[in-house]
């Protein structure tokens, strides 16, 4: 009960949240309600993409046999393919989860900051917070509307015409996502007893390699994808 209750405190007082948390690094309720909201947020957005893609693939059909394009529909159009996506969804999150609490717990034990693993778990996914809220008003706005949302700034970019990097690039920087990096610094400097501007420093250090990460793949395959 008081980690349910601590996941609102996250949002108003941040502080004293993570010196709860340092005391009592509980990092499964906030990764199951992760979890429950990236499960509902990709039920709904994954017909929506389904939908795009359809109708992408109708622009390509030209390239494609009929044999091809019928069976890209029947896999596209099935019930499978949003179960797969849920479960890709969760198995990412699981990978994300791990890779960031470890890199981040290796940054602050290489500064001077001393806790066990768990609660550097526990800090990175108490920092999701605004992640778990960004999920539900999505998800929210997706069912209402009908339309599928783009990440972060890339909604301004103009469609399928954008370059793949800067589509990933601006995909990555939202309020929600600033909102968590302020959050990281915050819960690191308490629960690892650093100063604000050595947590700032893994941190942003992790999100500026993420992103290059994910930017760098972008670009690789918007390389390797036929101009529409």
């Amino acid at each position: 009960m008081e980690a349910i209750k601590n996941l609102v405190h996250v949002a108003v007082r941040p502080s004293k949240s993570f010196e709860w948390v340092r005391e009592n690094p509980n990092w499964w309720t906030p990764l199951i309600l992760l979890v429950i909201t990236l499960v509902v947020f990709t039920a709904i957005s994954a017909p929506l993409a389904m939908e795009l893609g359809q109708k992408e693939m109708l622009k390509r059909s030209a390239d494609m046999s009929p044999g091809e394009l019928a069976q890209a529909k029947q896999i596209m159009g099935s019930p499978i393919f949003i179960v797969m996506a849920m479960i890709s969804a969760v198995i990412a999150l699981a990978f994300a989860v791990l890779i960031q609490s470890s890199l981040l717990h290796l940054g602050a034990s290489a500064f001077g900051g001393r806790a066990s693993f768990a609660v550097g778990v526990a800090t990175v996914v108490y920092a999701q917070v605004p992640i778990i809220l960004q999920q539900i008003i999505q998800s929210i706005y997706m069912s209402a509307s009908g339309n599928i949302i783009k990440p972060g700034l890339s909604t301004i970019l103009p469609g399928s015409k954008a370059s793949p990097a800067l589509t990933a690039l601006l995909g990555r920087i939202d309020i929600f996502s600033i909102w968590s990096i302020i959050l990281l610094i915050i819960g690191f400097s308490i629960t690892y007893k650093i100063s604000k501007g050595k947590a700032a420093t893994i941190a942003i250090g992790y999100w500026s390699i993420a992103t290059i990460f994910a930017v760098t793949l972008a670009a690789i395959g918007g390389a390797f994808t036929p101009p529409a």
